[in-house]
């Protein structure tokens, strides 16, 4: 599991303060080893952060404030996670204690697929963001879409579209890259537990996938008027992220009807559990086992 220390405020998302609390923070993957770093560390060359497969070194090393970023998407998708379940009775309460993510999601439930997707989500909604603000070094806004044909003859392309393309490359590469290694080697801590390794990983890159399609589905289109006399004969428009909550509120959706998959072993898929439930798309949540109650007592 690869793990971030963040400074934290309870409540705020928008920014780290580095006078507040040290807090743990996980970015949801099974790895048996943890691994942790401190923002202090962003700076420094990523070759030095030992724990990052080639892959992650690629992204990291694209932008000196890229991990910083990683961590506030993170961070975002985590206070979404506990709003959102705030009256469930697993309420995301991961937050709220300095501990790993709990027995519970370990296992692969609809849960553990929220919780992928959103943190996927908000990795590609803070990477984004900050590609339009000028905050790394490796992107800047989408100039791809001015080549696109306008709808109509009242409008045009301009301004600074946010890189949602780029958002999603790069939270692919650095959150993926574990899984995407764990598809075809039995991962030893989770054999021991499932026998069924590959599952897993492809369960979590389904909902880590997911989570980015819904940010870019949710793109929206911005406008301002031009013309004389404020007669608006022409206005130029651009791309915009929508607010995270709509994000998380349409994932919560999807966790509720999310769809219930099994392995298939010969062919290293994953098929709907049943002929009698629907067939889930690239944006639907999928999950492998049942729910727990949540209400008995965790064995430590």
């Amino acid at each position: 599991m690869i793990q971030f220390r963040v400074y934290a405020q309870r409540g705020h998302t928008a920014s780290i303060n580095s006078a507040t609390p040290v807090r743990k923070l996980a970015l949801p993957s099974e790895s048996s080893r943890t691994k942790e770093f401190s923002l202090n560390t962003i700076e420094e060359d990523c070759s030095n952060v030992t724990f990052l497969n080639e892959k992650q070194k690629e992204a990291c090393q694209s932008s000196t404030q890229a991990l910083h970023f990683i961590s506030l998407g993170a961070q975002l998708g985590m206070t979404e996670c506990s709003h959102q379940f705030k009256h469930q009775r697993w309420n995301c309460s991961i937050i709220d204690e300095d501990v790993m993510f709990g027995r519970g999601l370990q296992l692969p439930t609809r849960e553990k697929a929220y919780l992928h997707s959103v943190t996927s989500a908000g990795v590609t909604f803070a990477v984004t963001r900050a590609c339009s603000n000028g905050k790394m070094e490796s992107c800047s806004c989408d100039d791809r879409i001015h080549k696109r044909r306008r709808e109509t003859g009242s409008w045009q392309w301009g301004g600074c579209s946010e890189n949602i393309n780029y958002g999603v490359k790069f939270s692919r590469q650095f959150i993926d890259a574990e899984e995407s290694m764990n598809i075809w080697q039995r991962h030893e801590e989770l054999g021991r537990k499932h026998g069924k390794p590959s599952a897993d990983s492809l369960m979590n890159l389904h909902n880590n996938d997911a989570g980015r399609r819904v940010v870019r589905s949710m793109m929206e289109r911005r406008c301002k008027c031009h013309g004389l006399s404020g007669s608006c004969t022409m206005q130029i428009c651009w791309r915009v992220l929508p607010q995270f909550r709509k994000v998380s509120d349409e994932l919560f959706e999807r966790f509720k009807r999310a769809t219930r998959v099994r392995y298939m072993r010969k062919k290293r898929r994953l098929r709907r559990f049943s002929r009698m439930i629907k067939r889930p798309t690239r944006h639907d949540l999928i999950f492998l086992d049942e729910s727990p109650s949540y209400c008995d007592k965790s064995e430590r």
